[in-house]
């Protein structure tokens, strides 16, 4: 028998004896939670790779068990710890519209102190503003509508919308109104 052959034998026996032992070991590491699945498969095979690789350090070892199960477990430390990792910036990174931490938060009084400064500052704005520019200041601030949609509406040109827009911001910038509401809040 051929060196190679003996290796792959004695993988293989390995690989018949204790990959279930292994697989029961990490299903029960992570509580039996089906999200790891793919992760234990996976360090599984990775564990017997590795085997195969320290093929002649495993082979006169006293306990194989004892080393594949160690080795299974450090690669599912490993693969546990990444897989958190990664998980844990893709739920900071999408999420962005979550609310403010509780110690963040505005009591009831400070809410309804700051929808009071909110109106008395909107209606500063519309008291600078035509008739013509409060429907557009409405649509376009407070309701979010996009330029399009609003000259899609009103029938008027996209560049007349946007012109008006403008011209809103400008003079909202120009009065005193906006410093205030900086300050305000600052």
């Amino acid at each position: 028998m051929t060196a190679s052959n003996e290796r792959e034998r004695f993988i293989s026996e390995l690989y018949t004896l204790y990959a279930e032992t292994l697989d029961k070991h990490c299903r029960a590491y992570v509580a039996y939670n089906r999200e790891y699945d793919s992760l234990i498969a996976e360090c599984v095979q990775e564990t017997f790779l590795s085997a195969f690789s320290a093929y002649e350090t495993l082979k006169p070892h006293p306990y194989p068990q004892g080393w594949l199960i160690k080795t299974c477990h450090r690669r599912l430390l490993n693969a546990l710890r990444k897989y958190r990792r990664a998980r844990k910036h893709e739920a900071f990174s999408l999420d962005e519209s979550a609310e403010e931490p509780p110690e963040q938060t505005l009591s009831s009084i400070e809410r309804w102190l700051a929808d009071e400064a909110a109106q008395e500052f909107e209606e500063k704005i519309l008291s600078l503003l035509t008739d013509l520019e409060q429907e557009t200041y409405a649509e376009y601030f407070k309701h979010g509508k996009s330029v399009r949609q609003i000259a899609e509406e009103s029938g008027k040109s996209e560049a007349a919308v946007k012109s008006s827009v403008a011209r809103i911001r400008k003079k909202i910038h120009l009065s005193n109104i906006f410093t205030f509401w900086q300050n305000l809040f600052s």
